[in-house]
């Protein structure tokens, strides 16, 4: 039997945006496009060299940001034009992967999707190990799929990626319960999960 999801599209303290509401509403819940989205407006520290942009310039400051009416204070205040507007990458926010998750659940959730974030470990980052990741999980028809919105088209191409962000398949993404069950048992390795130097992050 399926639970009701409808809870889920209810905003919490971090996702509702508040006196920034509009401005989200102008994102397309669309899964599909959502990603790119997102990736326009946060820009994750390990990838920022690549794009131009000094993580030590605004990462300290950004990094303390939980709420999104923050977030989106902050983003505004480095370009005034709308959320949807393309945005250089020194204008973005530098957030981790939850930053992109709650974002993805704070617009899903002011169109009346239910979301919600997981916690777990992908291992479409590295070939050898199950990094300690955020996603945001979305109802659909189908039932509940998991969306990566730090899986902008930039950062998939190194990574050669078979399946769509806004799409994740289960066995990509172990959630954090799931984690724990199968190492405490015995069938996984523990040494293979957690938070990896940034040059494993990708090889």
């Amino acid at each position: 039997m399926t639970t009701d999801p409808s809870g889920y599209a209810r905003h919490t303290i971090w996702s509702d945006p508040g006196r920034h509401a509009e401005a989200i509403a102008r994102l397309s819940p669309d899964p599909s496009t959502l990603v790119g989205k997102i990736a326009n407006l946060v820009l994750h520290p390990t990838f920022a060299a690549a794009r131009g942009v000094d993580p030590a310039t605004n990462g300290i400051a950004d990094s303390d940001v939980r709420r999104i009416p923050d977030v989106v204070d902050i983003l505004l205040d480095r370009d005034s034009r709308p959320l949807d507007v393309p945005r250089a990458p020194a204008a973005r926010l530098l957030g981790s992967c939850r930053t992109y998750a709650l974002m993805a659940a704070s617009v899903l959730r002011r169109h009346g999707t239910p979301a919600r974030l997981r916690v777990g470990f992908a291992n479409y980052f590295s070939t050898t190990f199950n990094v300690d990741h955020w996603v945001c999980e979305y109802w659909s028809d189908a039932g509940w799929r998991l969306l990566d919105a730090e899986l902008d088209e930039d950062t998939r191409g190194p990574l050669g990626l078979d399946f769509p962000s806004h799409d994740v398949p289960r066995s990509r993404f172990v959630v954090a319960a799931e984690a724990w069950t199968a190492i405490r048992s015995g069938q996984a390795d523990p040494d293979r999960f957690g938070v990896p130097y940034t040059s494993r992050l990708i090889e």
